[in-house]
């Protein structure tokens, strides 16, 4: 009876860790000890679920300390080491090691926990391998942290690798990719909580050199996005302010132009995909920072910049139905462009021959329409088009 699996192949002892209850899952065992073979209860306390997870597993991901320690505790004045290692190195068929479930549970004290076990009881190359074990994402439990926000979480492994990684092994740790190609700058990017990503740039900038540091940055994922591609798309305001002020103090000035004209696989540049997604601001935070350490040429090239559709950051923003970034844009070049420049935004043309105001007729856009017509006769047309070439943008 004991031995009996559910539908999902949990046993009694899944189930009761996996809802935190500790006497229950002691007085199971005791009971099973007291009746049951050494081998049957080591195959009940060993049996994994229809994913692969072990009670370690659950107990990790659903419990707090307390309850965690009780079991790890009991572990440990029961089992063999061999069995232990087992329980706690086992990964499920989605490659979950029970150190990715201590990153997704709700507390750092378990991690750290079961982290100082590792040390007492792993070499470092297999303390390594479990800090580079991937689920079927491919995502490590450095990526897991990152994306739960769980800057304590890795700090304590960012310490470990300083302590007892050579430096090429660190920048593994660090640059090792998910499924998507993404390192853990980059999930820290889209996902975490403000603070989170500083703390890892802080910690990289501290023990790495400029040249590693670029790398992390300037990495691409499967889309071929850098981190402060992701950063605008998903409007990470204090990531991109991170990742420029960074840029300002380490990058030479055509390294930092070459950094904001980098282009994803779609062609866009940071600005296409702050236009894209976000509001005004982060888009004027991009110009802002361009202006101040960019020549004129090269800002000229980031605002004039065009995707694999030919489509300027103002087509962007038309198609989007954003008018306040439109507007915003035009305001930030109408006092800091030349007005050939300024004209040239607006008469430019996508790859299928249309202007700004083609493209808000034609995804219906009246309001963003009106708005940008009203913009152009009061602030531009009457001063600095031609009678042609206000006719032409229209």
């Amino acid at each position: 009876m004991l031995l009996a699996t559910d539908d999902e192949g949990r046993t009694v002892f899944h189930v009761a860790a996996m809802f935190c209850y500790l006497e229950v899952f002691e007085g199971i065992f005791n009971w099973a000890k007291k009746n049951l073979t050494t081998e049957k209860v080591n195959k009940l306390l060993l049996d994994t679920d229809n994913t692969g997870r072990t009670v370690f597993h659950m107990a990790a991901e659903f419990c707090e300390l307390e309850v965690f320690q009780g079991i790890f505790n009991w572990a440990k004045e029961n089992l063999t080491t061999e069995e232990e290692n087992k329980l706690l190195l086992d990964t499920g068929k989605e490659g979950l090691t029970v150190f990715h479930a201590a990153a997704i549970s709700s507390t750092v004290k378990l991690f750290q926990v079961l982290f100082n076990w590792a040390k007492r009881n792993l070499t470092t190359e297999e303390i390594n391998k479990m800090l580079l074990a991937k689920v079927n994402e491919g995502r490590t439990v450095f990526h897991v942290a990152a994306i739960l926000s769980k800057l304590d979480i890795i700090q304590i492994i960012l310490n470990w690798a300083k302590e007892n990684l050579i430096k090429v092994e660190v920048n593994k740790l660090l640059l090792t990719t998910d499924n998507d190609e993404r390192a853990v700058f980059h999930v820290a990017a889209m996902f975490s909580h403000p603070g989170v990503f500083q703390g890892i740039l802080n910690w990289a900038k501290n023990n790495l050199t400029t040249v590693e540091v670029n790398k992390l940055l300037l990495a691409r994922d499967k889309g071929e996005r850098t981190v402060i591609h992701l950063a605008a798309e998903f409007c990470k305001l204090e990531v991109i302010r991170a990742v420029l002020n960074w840029a300002k103090n380490n990058l030479t000035r055509e390294e930092a132009n070459k950094f904001l004209l980098a282009t994803d696989n779609e062609e866009r540049t940071v600005l296409h995909v702050a236009v894209m997604f976000c509001e005004v601001k982060v888009s004027q935070v991009v110009l802002n920072w361009a202006k101040e350490n960019l020549i004129t040429e090269e800002v000229n090239k980031l605002v004039l910049a065009t995707d694999n559709e030919g489509r300027t950051v103002f087509h962007v923003a038309v198609k989007m139905r954003k008018l306040q970034v439109f507007l915003g844009i035009l305001d930030w070049a109408k006092e800091n462009l030349t007005t050939v420049e300024v004209n040239k935004l607006l008469l430019a043309r996508d790859n299928e021959g249309r202007t700004v105001f083609n493209v808000a007729a034609m995804f219906n856009k009246l309001q963003v329409f009106h708005g940008s017509l009203d913009w152009v006769n009061v602030n531009w047309a009457e001063e600095n088009l031609t009678t042609q070439e206000e006719d032409a943008s229209y």
